[in-house]
């Protein structure tokens, strides 16, 4: 196996840190000084700026592309509990095609692709990775169903649903070593402008390390974040348990990833894989009947998801009225309609002190408590 230096940069702000990572690894400007054309792979999960990746850096690569003359294409399948106008809505996307020309793609075409894999014998994927050079931008953070997200998480954004939804019910990370053998980036980075860990990868917990990493070689880059950063034993990510052994040259190992604390650990207990997975089966049945999927549709119920939550009412009138983009808070009834808002956070993240994330969990026990079988 061909080992790539893994790079490592850290810096105040995202335009620093990048500054500094294409002094140390010169690979990134290569690729943008051969190709004509190139594909940008960001996560864009849902609409909420510290789950998806860093605007900023993503910012910072439409410049590059404009100082190369580049034609950069974006591309990128929000989750399924997500539709696409809401992550346009939410993010400035218009702005980057407008002051730097590159293609916003959040509904691209897909190819039948029949492979040889161990899980997966059938995929759909985005054409045009097939044939063009494509950087991988992703976040760095832990995921409920499979302990971290990280590069070879990200390509699923470039599946379409349903072969996103079979991964899902035979196990995402067992089928991620087909995908990882057969759709490899040009180059991965991972950013940490924050991370987040705990019960990631949307309503976890910041970690602002302020770091970037990046490699040729993605499955070497995700162990090494892996171990060296988030510190959770690679051997539990199935997709990554078969390295025995991988490139550990970085720039910095030793002066920056000592003192990184090791990442909290998903709270996922058998009864939400388990109704997890069942969601997905439901949706077999139930998207061909209707145009949202089925856990999209328990998302639109006020009783299911991880959703804000008010929990100081007296304080709520301080608010700035502004910081709901969607109108889904009404200050005067003190309530939050679920069917406008589209779980940015945007409100928790503001004021902590009067709104709060609540999970389908805290809500059965705030029930069972209260001996009741509605809010």
């Amino acid at each position: 196996m061909v080992h790539y230096t893994i790079t490592v940069s850290s810096g105040i702000n995202v335009k620093e840190c990048f500054k500094s990572f294409l002094e140390k690894d010169s690979t990134i400007r290569n690729i943008f000084g051969k190709c004509d054309n190139i594909i940008l792979k960001p996560n864009f999960v849902m609409p909420r700026k510290s789950a998806v990746t860093n605007f900023e850096l993503i910012e910072e690569f439409c410049k590059l592309s404009q100082t190369y003359g580049v034609k950069l294409e974006i591309i990128e399948c929000p989750g399924m509990e997500f539709d696409s106008s809401s992550i346009r809505r939410f993010f400035p996307l218009n702005r980057l095609s407008t002051k730097y020309g590159v293609k916003i793609n959040l509904n691209p075409k897909f190819t039948k692709l029949n492979i040889k894999g161990k899980f997966l014998k059938k995929i759909f994927v985005v054409n045009d990775v097939l044939d063009k050079p494509w950087i991988n931008l992703f976040k760095i953070k832990t995921h409920l169903i499979t302990t971290v997200s990280l590069g070879a998480k990200n390509i699923m954004g470039l599946l379409r649903y349903d072969t996103r939804r079979k991964m899902h019910i035979k196990g995402v990370n067992r089928c991620l070593s087909d995908i990882v053998a057969l759709l490899r980036p040009t180059y991965s980075v991972g950013e940490a402008f924050p991370a987040m860990d705990g019960d990631g990868p949307t309503f976890g917990r910041l970690r602002p390390l302020n770091m970037l990493l990046g490699s040729c070689n993605l499955k070497e880059l995700d162990y090494f974040i892996t171990k060296e950063i988030m510190k959770i034993n690679p051997s539990k990510i199935e997709y990554l348990a078969d390295m025995t052994n991988y490139c550990d040259k970085a720039v910095g190992k030793k002066d920056i990833f000592v003192k990184i604390s090791p990442f909290k650990e998903p709270s996922t207990s058998k009864t939400y894989l388990a109704f997890y997975n069942l969601m997905y089966l439901f949706d077999i049945l139930f998207f061909p009947l209707s145009s949202r999927h089925f856990n999209e549709f328990l998302y639109s119920i006020e009783f299911f998801g991880t959703k804000p939550d008010i929990v100081n009412k007296t304080g709520i009138e301080k608010i700035n009225s502004k910081i709901c983009k969607f109108g889904a808070i009404n200050p005067e009834k003190l309530k939050i309609n679920y069917r406008q808002c589209v779980f940015c956070m945007e409100c928790v993240d503001n004021y902590p002190e009067i709104f709060r994330i609540v999970t389908t969990k805290e809500r059965l026990k705030r029930l069972l408590k209260m001996g009741k079988l509605v809010m």
